[in-house]
């Protein structure tokens, strides 16, 4: 088990067979590492439903990495 991590591609087709009807980010904080680079952690709280099963109510705690290129934020 990887606990839960999942690269961008995997999360792509996840996302692809899921219905997202609602969601909710608390406790957002970031966190610079250098001028150009930060992490954001936050907590999501969700429901979705895959194909036909019934919608369920998730709650995660998330981060993404941002760094600053040619002027633009990016992750």
């Amino acid at each position: 088990d990887n606990g839960g991590q999942g690269d961008r591609a995997s999360m792509i087709e996840d996302m692809k067979k899921t219905t997202l009807t609602a969601y909710k980010i608390e406790d957002a904080k970031l966190h610079p590492l250098t001028k150009d680079a930060a992490v954001l952690s936050y907590r999501l709280t969700y429901t979705a439903a895959e194909g036909k099963a019934a919608a369920e109510t998730k709650t995660i705690r998330a981060s993404s990495t941002w760094v600053r290129r040619e002027g633009k934020w990016v992750n």
